[in-house]
């Protein structure tokens, strides 16, 4: 009759409707001091939550020592962790896992002895006993699972800093063959450039040396050109003076050919 008192007793508490969910002051400062800690120890990764859920859960779990719906869970990281936003369908996932891990801890692995009916004292202490198993298995599930957590969290921090310092090696040995072309075209560059800094110094130099010969050849023209000048002045002179010479010639001529003209036709007379 103890056995069946017992089983009539614990049958309500399978349905009686569910009490509004609700935290303690307790409670809700040991989740907002575990979400500090989880917030500086895991950071926000977009592509995947998977972390940070599991270890939250384990957070609420530990504070509560209860299981809660994936809807409950949102609520809760909307008011104490706002900026992670993962999927309900991560939540559900995370919440069964939790679920079977503390299953696994709280049944036994072997088959429980066969039934005997105890008094009532020996009831009472055993599910004390019971009780503070369960309490006991479930925080200790929720400090391994917590480290678990925080375990899988660093390994994947570590294989992304591996990839990425596998990448970074990659970007580096790329840049350094990169640098060390860039310094040889740089040098190449360098030495043509020099080549023709003296190509340009030496036309220069032969270009200096052609507007000096021209201007010494257009002083040479220049002077040629006013020696010609003084010349054609000089023969222009020459021939005025001959032309005056001769004009004079012909006047004294013409004055003589008169002079002659007029003594013989004198003579003439005289012998008529």
């Amino acid at each position: 009759m103890i056995f069946i008192t017992v089983i009539i007793t614990a049958q309500p508490r399978f349905f009686m409707p569910r009490p509004p969910f609700q935290l303690t002051d307790q409670q809700a400062a040991h989740i907002a001091r575990g979400v500090m800690e989880l917030d500086a120890t895991i950071p926000i990764d977009a592509r995947s939550h998977r972390p940070y859920v599991r270890s939250f859960i384990a957070l609420v779990f530990g504070a509560t020592g209860r299981l809660f719906s994936p809807e409950i869970y949102r609520r809760l990281m909307d008011a104490y962790s706002p900026q992670r936003r993962p999927s309900m369908a991560t939540l559900a996932r995370e919440r069964q896992q939790a679920e079977q891990l503390l299953h696994r801890r709280v049944v036994p692995a072997t088959d429980p002895p066969e039934f005997t009916e105890p008094d009532a004292s020996m009831l009472t202490t055993n599910a004390a006993i019971a009780a503070l198993d369960r309490k006991m298995s479930a925080v200790l599930g929720t400090a391994e699972h917590m480290q678990n957590a925080q375990l899988d969290y660093f390994q994947h921090a570590l294989e992304q800093a591996e990839r990425e310092l596998t990448l970074l090696r990659s970007l580096a040995t790329t840049a350094a063959a990169e640098s060390a072309a860039a310094r040889t075209s740089a040098e190449q560059y360098r030495i043509e450039c020099e080549a023709l800094r003296e190509k340009n110094d030496q036309l220069t130099q032969i270009i200096d040396k052609m507007v000096q010969s021209g201007d010494e050849m257009r002083k040479f023209s220049l002077m040629s050109i006013d020696d010609a000048r003084g010349e054609v002045r000089t023969w222009k002179e020459r021939c005025a003076n001959l032309e005056l010479q001769q004009a004079r010639d012909a006047q004294t001529l013409d004055t003589m050919r008169r002079a002659n003209l007029a003594a013989a036709l004198a003579v003439a007379k005289e012998h008529t």
